[in-house]
């Protein structure tokens, strides 16, 4: 059964009212996926907001030995890092860093003093056997929220370090900064003793050398937004 509905007139200005109507919905569409398309590539949108490591960071161990201080350092940071929340204005308290993942190869830290040291060093972190330093966030605290969107954040954390085939606990203050292109630099520094990871103080000239037990390491892990995420 078919039924037939007569056409009424359109006036003019309904007409132009509809026209207009049709102009701005357009308009918001384009203007709303331009502005989700923004979002997407800002750091500190509200949101989860993945990131994997970029070039650029750097992980320096200091010490001291019975001859002179000395400097091991690596390039070669690995690993990827989750914030969510807002980074500024209203709701910026729930900003949260929920994961970090580093990884480090031990192969790639090389000593101040050259190829003898790097061997000694390598032996006394047992590369054969524990090629990798790792480290996972387990829970962070937002310290110091920004003060603006170019402003560090600051979170008090805990996670799981291991070095060697021994895993500890250990407390960090990590400082978040926003770099150009939407991605952040995590900077921290720690001070541990060797032997809290069973790691035996490297010894040199038939142990005429000795290194000390305190070391300070120092970290600037730059990230930059995961790909797809």
């Amino acid at each position: 059964m078919f039924m037939f509905y007569k056409k009424s007139p359109v006036s003019p200005g309904r007409l132009r009212a509809a026209r207009r109507g049709l102009w701005q919905a357009g308009m918001a569409l384009i203007f709303g996926t331009l502005l989700l398309a923004t979002s997407a590539g800002t750091a500190w949108a509200a949101g989860t907001r993945q990131y994997t490591a970029a070039a650029g960071g750097s992980l320096i161990i200091n010490g001291t030995s019975t001859f002179h201080n000395w400097t091991a350092k690596t390039t070669a940071l690995t690993g990827n890092a989750v914030f969510s929340g807002k980074w500024t204005g209203r709701g910026n308290a729930a900003l949260k860093l929920q994961s970090i993942n580093l990884v480090i190869a031990v192969k790639s830290i090389k000593s101040s003093e050259g190829g003898g040291m790097d061997d000694t060093m390598y032996s006394a972190l047992d590369l054969k056997h524990h090629a990798l330093i790792t480290y996972e966030l387990t829970k962070a605290h937002l310290l110091t929220r920004p003060a603006s969107a170019t402003a560090a954040a600051v979170f008090n954390t805990t996670g799981t370090l291991r070095v060697d085939g021994v895993t500890k606990t250990v407390p960090l203050v990590l400082t978040a900064t926003p770099t150009p292109g939407g991605g952040v630099s995590i900077t921290t520094k720690l001070k541990l003793k060797m032997t809290t990871f069973g790691v035996k103080p490297p010894t040199a000239m038939f142990g005429v050398i000795r290194s000390g037990n305190a070391i300070t390491i120092t970290a600037t892990w730059p990230l930059a937004v995961k790909a797809g995420a």
